[in-house]
């Protein structure tokens, strides 16, 4: 029995001893742990460690730069989209004007005199060669230059007629005056009268007080009418006498500025009705 404890006592005590041994071994057994493997293998899990950190370091860096990036784009993009705006709003204010004035400009159609005189001698007219298939109409103006040279008076498929301003059945409103501007005319020297053709090479104006201090050389200007035909400010002639007439009117001549007779060309002006 003494012999039986005897041999578990000592194994126990072989048990003690050898856990003493591993615990004093233990610290340099984990302190030499890298010696276990190869150098490069060590190394290069290393390396690796070291670089993936670097990575997530790296990118942390590049978001923070492409968040910054993006608010700079986002801020540039509505300052463009602002500006956009502003002209687009620019370009359309721009365009009704330009349409509002183009609306207020004659169409006009260029045409060619054919027959050059009228077969009645107590007439003044020739013939150009364009009719309603051209869109010409009755009573529309007929110019040459800043010149009126008289009215559309007959239509025909190809074909017109313009009653000059010389022509004794052509009537219409005018304003007399100093010189050429219209603007700067002051009411006390600007009058309006009646212009009609002599059937000669002149016209005269009438229903003008005899006081009205008009002189030879003032020039006599269109004035708009009701039906929106004629506009302000196209040049008829240019007074040439003032004289007397009966009543308590003046008889005023007026010569054209250019030679009716000669004209080639011509220039047919349609103006939008309604505007003067």
């Amino acid at each position: 029995m003494f012999l039986k404890h005897l041999i578990i006592n000592r194994k126990m005590q072989a048990i003690l001893v050898l856990l003493t041994l591993i615990l004093l071994l233990l610290p340099s057994f984990i302190t030499n742990v890298p010696k276990l493997f190869p150098s490069h293998l060590v190394s290069g899990t290393d390396s690796g460690i070291r670089r993936m950190g670097g990575w997530f370091g790296y990118a942390s860096g590049d978001q923070t730069d492409f968040n910054s990036r993006e608010a700079e784009l986002y801020a540039s993009y509505v300052q463009l989209q602002d500006e956009y705006l502003r002209l687009k709003e620019q370009f359309l204010s721009v365009a009704q004007l330009r349409e509002s004035r183009l609306t207020e400009l004659p169409a006009v159609l260029a045409v060619d005199v054919i027959v050059p005189w009228d077969s009645s001698p107590w007439r003044r007219s020739f013939v150009i060669n364009s009719g309603y298939e051209d869109g010409i109409e009755e009573n529309l103006p007929v110019a040459y230059g800043r010149n009126i040279v008289g009215r559309i008076s007959e239509v025909g498929q190809f074909v017109s007629r313009v009653q000059l301003v010389t022509d004794p059945g052509f009537h219409m409103e005018v304003t007399i005056l100093p010189d050429y501007n219209l603007d700067t005319a002051g009411v006390d020297r600007r009058f309006s009268g009646i212009l009609n053709g002599t059937g000669e090479d002149d016209c005269i104006v009438e229903h003008i007080m005899w006081d009205v201090p008009i002189k030879e050389g003032w020039v006599v200007l269109s004035e708009g009418d009701e039906k929106g035909y004629w506009r302000k400010g196209f040049v008829l002639g240019k007074v040439t006498k003032v004289s007397a007439s009966r009543g308590a009117y003046l008889k005023i001549t007026v010569e054209p500025e250019i030679d009716l007779p000669l004209v080639k060309n011509a220039l047919v002006l349609k103006f939008p009705r309604g505007i003067r």
